[in-house]
């Protein structure tokens, strides 16, 4: 067995020598490295710091940011870090799971660093949300609950200042109103927006607790009025 694990999605690619002795000098728990997005052709690096020397400050911030760091890839996690906190994959979940999976793992305090080389071609599809609406409907809210909430507690349980931390709360408010009515909108063109998905959608929007509403951008603002109102 070996002593790192690497999660790799089988349309993807891990780019030769990755896994040189040179990537595990550093005996972290879990290390990061960059990836290149691929895309009708087209090739983008997706550096997952600016700086090298990382801190969970810098993690959190750069998870929150934009949602590149949130899944498994590019990262090298120790195995016994994962057995010894028992971390593994919610499999009951359909979409999320990624994202909660790396979470998980930084509330539980590992030491971190970053390789800044490519490790990964990441292979970016335009799939529509179409089947996986029809099938799990309102559930998709759910889950996105559960992961607005488990942000906010990576947040507080990280030592920012008070200022910083706000701004980061506000970014993410933000980013979860509007993800929430990108799948309402999209559950209204496929026809599948019932009851019970507005029930879902009205406690969702009614459990928000905003630090500082007017830092919400203006059209997730909008859409929370209308839905308040």
């Amino acid at each position: 067995v070996g002593e790192y694990i690497c999660f790799v999605d089988s349309d993807d690619e891990i780019v030769p020598d990755t896994f040189c002795i040179e990537t595990f000098y550093g005996n972290q728990d879990i290390i990061f490295s960059d990836l290149i997005l691929r895309t009708g052709g087209k090739d983008t690096i997706w550096k997952a710091f600016e700086c090298n020397n990382i801190d969970r400050k810098i993690v959190v911030k750069a998870l929150m940011k934009d949602g590149r760091l949130n899944g498994p890839v590019c990262k090298f996690i120790r195995r016994q870090f994962l057995v010894d906190n028992g971390l593994s994959f919610d499999t009951s979940l359909f979409e999320g799971e990624d994202a909660l999976f790396i979470y998980n793992a930084i509330l539980k305090n590992p030491t971190m660093g970053y390789w800044e080389q490519v490790s990964y071609v990441y292979y970016k599809e335009f799939s529509s949300l179409s089947f996986r609406l029809r099938k799990y409907k309102e559930k998709y809210l759910i889950v996105s609950d559960e992961l607005y909430y488990k942000s906010l507690e990576l947040i507080k349980l990280t030592d920012f200042e008070a200022e910083e931390e706000n701004a980061i709360v506000n970014h993410l408010q933000s980013d979860h109103v509007g993800y929430i009515f990108s799948v309402v909108s999209d559950a209204i063109c496929n026809k599948v927006f019932d009851n019970e998905f507005k029930r879902v959608m009205t406690q969702s929007i009614n459990a928000l607790q905003f630090r500082d509403f007017s830092k919400i951008r203006l059209s997730e603002k909008i859409y929370y009025i209308q839905r308040r109102g």
